[in-house]
C-alpha cells in the first residue's frame, strides 16, 4: 500500500528508499527476517518519513547556517552593507513552492523572487546575482559544505538542488520553522 509513495518521496535515491524501508520495518517491529507476512502501513511510512527528515535536518540546517554566514563588510563603492545573497537564497529555498524548486529555478525567477523578499530590492541587480550564482559551488566549498546541495548550470541558467536528501528534507520538514531559526546576518547592521 505504501510502495508508490515510498518511491516518490525518495527522489530517485535508492539509498533513501532503503533507509525509509528499514525504518518502516523497525516501526512495525521487524528487526530481522521473519517467516510471516508483515504489512507496512501508511502510519509506519509517515513516522519513518518524519524521523528521516529529522535526521537529515541536522546536516542540512547546519549547512544552511554555514551558507548564510557572510562577512559584514560594506562595498567600497556605495558604503552600503552587503546584499546578503546567501541569506536570501536560503530564505527563498525555505519559502518557495516545492514543485518549482524540484524543477529547478531559472536565473530570472531567482532574480524576481529575491527582489520580492530583499531588504533593498532596488539594489538587487542581475549582474550581482549572476556573480553569486557563478560562484555558488565555490561558496559551498569555502563554507565546508560537503556534499554541496545546489549547483548552477551557466548554459541553461538554472539552479538545481543536486542532493536528493535535500529534496526529501525540504518536502518533509517544517520549512517555516527552520526559516525562523536561520540567523539573519543583516540584523546587527
Amino acid at each position: 500500500d505504501i510502495e508508490q509513495q515510498l518511491i516518490e518521496d525518495s527522489f530517485d535515491s535508492i539509498g533513501v528508499v532503503q533507509e525509509i524501508a528499514k525504518l518502516c520495518c523497525q516501526l512495525a517491529g521487524v528487526n530481522e527476517t521473519v517467516n510471516k507476512k508483515v504489512v507496512l502501513t501508511k502510519s509506519h511510512l509517515d513516522s519513518a518519513l518524519k524521523r528521516k527528515a529529522d535526521e537529515y535536518g541536522v546536516r542540512h540546517i547546519r549547512n544552511f547556517e554555514a551558507f548564510v554566514d557572510i562577512n559584514r563588510k560594506t562595498s567600497n563603492q556605495s558604503g552600503k552593507p552587503s546584499l546578503a545573497f546567501p541569506y536570501y537564497f536560503i530564505k527563498l529555498l525555505l519559502s518557495h513552492k516545492f514543485d518549482e524548486i524540484e524543477k529547478g529555478l531559472s536565473r530570472a525567477t531567482l532574480l524576481e523572487e529575491i527582489r520580492k523578499i530583499h531588504h533593498r530590492p532596488e539594489d538587487v541587480r542581475s549582474g550581482d546575482l549572476g556573480a553569486f550564482l557563478h560562484n555558488i559551488s565555490q561558496h559551498q566549498i569555502s563554507k565546508k559544505i560537503q556534499p554541496p546541495f545546489v549547483d548552477y548550470d551557466r548554459g541553461g541558467k538554472i539552479l538545481k538542488v543536486i542532493d536528493s536528501s535535500m529534496y526529501f528534507f525540504l518536502k518533509n520538514c517544517n520549512r517555516e520553522e527552520i526559516l525562523s531559526d536561520i540567523p539573519n546576518p543583516l540584523q546587527d547592521i
